[in-house]
């Protein structure tokens, strides 16, 4: 899986599309990981609107880390998952227009270990095979300062959606001549006990609590040149 820049971030939803591009607003694979069904087409409709605006910030895979950790009676297990799309919606004074979401991979886990990422992919956890996606959809976004936030929404994994709330942190990494926030750094996490989503297998060698963690970077969408869009300065955000 995460986030006034929150993600203006999060993280935004994903926390939250996907690589970038320069194409137009309204083409398909902007958003097609969340289409057919996957998100309600409304929120589709909003992100796609915000990157008309330039209010969209779109994760960039090779510079973001989403991942997970939890306890083990042998060795702590860390595992990421190298493979996900998302963005983040932020409008200027407008929090209740900001969203996130972020599409996961299942079979990209990576937790440097062959055996143990062929058990984590396996029917007693992710089970890849019949769950191969992972799914968070913000809810809320609830703002303290300009840099952190709650972030509350979805988590769809394994099959099963349960309500899930991330602490996020947001930094802007890069700013034009204009004042135009270009660029932005999100952290978040979150625990989540894992037999909620089904995946209670091995409880005696395994915890239950599995840590969340995401660092996300986000670039504004380029739909509309510069001197076209409209106050798109993301509220001030504060390095």
């Amino acid at each position: 899986m995460m986030f006034p820049g929150m993600w203006r971030y999060a993280v935004a939803a994903g926390l939250l599309l996907g690589v970038l591009g320069t194409a137009h607003a309204q083409e398909p694979a902007l958003c097609a990981p969340f289409e057919g069904g996957v998100v309600a087409p409304e929120r589709v409709r909003a992100m796609l609107s915000a990157a008309e605006d330039g209010h969209l910030y779109r994760i960039r895979n090779s510079a973001s880390r989403v991942g997970f950790c939890v306890g083990s009676k042998l060795t702590p297990i860390k595992a990421e998952f190298r493979n996900f799309q998302g963005g983040v919606s932020l409008w200027p004074g407008a929090g209740e227009q900001e969203q996130a979401m972020i599409m996961i991979r299942a079979a990209s886990l990576d937790a440097g270990n062959r055996v143990t990422d062929l058990l984590l992919k396996g029917e007693d956890f992710f089970d890849v095979e019949r769950y191969p996606e992972i799914l968070f959809v913000s809810t809320e976004i609830h703002w303290d300062g300009t840099e952190r936030a709650e972030l509350k929404g979805n988590l769809t994994l394994h099959g099963v959606t349960r309500p899930v709330i991330l602490q996020v942190h947001l930094t802007r990494i890069e700013q034009d001549p204009g004042g135009h926030v270009e660029k932005v750094l999100a952290r978040a996490g979150t625990t989540i006990n894992r037999a909620d989503f089904g995946m209670g297998a091995l409880p005696g060698l395994v915890d239950k609590k599995v840590e969340l963690c995401l660092t996300v970077e986000g670039d504004r969408y380029e739909a509309l040149p510069q001197s076209a869009r409209k106050g798109s300065t993301v509220r001030t955000v504060q390095q």
